[in-house]
């Protein structure tokens, strides 16, 4: 399972045991209901149970990555029954990168974390035979390298961008969330806070070259709503994504930020525990 790259230690150094890698296995057969949640619950503790992470593990197909679990969310809902994670969302995504008529099709991920929609997204377009433009955007210095390390390790054509996406262009502070590197916010300066560079999405969208975006995940950990309220405000209507998913955990918060994509052309395509997908319906500026 080691795979070429500059990956250091090389990947592969902290695979499991076959023994261990067969509960992993084994959760890739239940579905995400209640019981089917608890056996991967259970198949996941008998896979990494008393280990140290982090784990080198092939998540499904081409997707290989280093992961995390007891420090990201998302990596820990990876590494056992990743059929499981975000479905609908990912099924969203490869429909739309098989139906794509316009090359290449282009995806930004805000708040990439350790990679895995861009990975994802990568993996999909490769299997269709697609062109893909991925643009990662993730300040914190760490979390970056892990998200390269994953990149390396799929040998895949994903950019990624270190800074915090915000409402303006400058410098500001992060801190995590407990122990979660995927929850990472900005904030007051602390003992904790690690110092990034800001900019907005359209900023960042001028420097890539961004003609237009096909789909845009954003998972910002409340800081949604100003930054897409500037990027609705300052941006043309051609780079307003197609697809949008947005990080809704928190319903309640979310709302003013569902309502303001509803009044800029969006519509609800689903919700799911995490997220709600939005697809732009109707022009809005004249």
């Amino acid at each position: 399972m080691t795979i070429q790259g500059q990956i250091m230690p090389p990947f592969g150094t902290y695979a499991l045991s076959p023994q261990r890698e067969v509960w992993r296995e084994r959760a890739r057969r239940f579905t995400g209901h209640t019981f089917g949640r608890a056996m991967i619950s259970f198949c996941r503790k008998r896979a990494i149970g008393g280990l140290t992470e982090p784990f080198d593990v092939r998540i499904e197909h081409d997707i290989y990555a280093r992961l995390y679990p007891t420090e990201n969310r998302t990596d820990k809902r990876v590494i056992a029954g990743p059929q499981i994670w975000d479905r609908i969302e990912r099924q969203t995504l490869r429909t739309a990168i098989t139906n794509a008529t316009r090359s290449p099709f282009t995806f930004v991920d805000a708040g990439a974390s350790s990679g895995m929609y861009s990975l994802y997204v990568d993996q999909i377009a490769r299997a269709e035979n697609k062109t893909a433009k991925i643009i990662a955007i993730e300040p914190g210095v760490e979390t970056s390298e892990r998200l390269k390390t994953n990149m390396l390790a799929c040998r895949a054509d994903i950019t990624v961008v270190q800074v915090a996406i915000s409402d303006r262009s400058g410098m500001a502070f992060l801190t995590y969330q407990n122990v979660n590197r995927g929850e990472a916010r900005l904030s007051e300066p602390s003992e904790s806070h690690e110092s990034v560079t800001t900019d907005t999405l359209l900023s960042i969208c001028k420097a890539q070259n961004l003609g237009y975006v096909d789909a845009l995940k954003i998972d910002i950990e409340g800081h949604e709503f100003p930054v897409l309220k500037t990027f609705f405000e300052t941006a043309p209507e051609i780079l307003y994504p197609r697809i949008l998913i947005l990080e809704t955990r928190h319903r309640q918060k979310a709302r003013p930020v569902v309502e303001m994509c509803l009044s800029n052309g969006y519509g609800i395509n689903a919700s799911t525990r995490h997220n709600s997908i939005l697809v732009k319906t109707r022009h809005v500026q004249a």
